[in-house]
């Protein structure tokens, strides 16, 4: 766990990647994790990859993993450009990846969005300049329609994972 960096003052995230760690059950090497987000708390950029790569040595089978609102102080986007992992999948919302028999995509109305996602009258608001949210069910149902043609073109089954699921 070395130059892993905790977000301070914020006593439940101590020991929060070693949580999940701890709370597998029997996975295999080809068996499929789901991890919903927040996995590097309020970390710099750069101490990040770090926690990244610990998770990557720790958890068992093939990760998924997508970004959560406390993960917004960096990109995954960017860390896969610079870090190599072995079986840690990293999406950032609106990304979808296929992987064996599924293509998950991530999804999350307490996020962020590209700016490019963003339409006229759409009900997103613009925060920070080029990031946007929207928590309005439409957009979900959009994205999981994109997911399961997306899913339907490659013959494999659509999972959606959503960070927090619309309000």
């Amino acid at each position: 766990m070395h130059l892993r960096k905790w977000s301070i003052g914020v006593p439940a995230y101590e020991g929060y990647l070693e949580k999940i760690i701890a709370a597998q059950v029997e996975v295999g090497p080809d068996d499929f994790q789901v991890v919903t987000g927040d996995l590097v708390h309020d970390m710099s950029r750069t101490a990040a990859p770090y926690s990244l790569h610990w998770l990557d040595d720790n958890l068992n089978g093939i990760v998924v993993a997508c970004t959560g609102n406390h993960d917004r102080s960096v990109e995954f986007s960017k860390i896969r450009l610079k870090h190599q992992f072995k079986r840690l999948y990293l999406l950032d919302i609106g990304e979808t990846i296929a992987l064996g028999p599924y293509v998950f995509g991530c999804y999350s109305d307490h996020g962020k969005l590209p700016s490019a996602r963003a339409k006229e009258g759409s009900g997103m608001k613009e925060d920070d300049g080029d990031e946007w949210y929207s928590n309005k069910p439409e957009d979900l149902m959009e994205f999981a329609e994109h997911l399961s043609r997306q899913a339907a073109r490659l013959g494999k089954t659509p999972i959606l994972i959503s960070h927090y699921p619309p309000s």
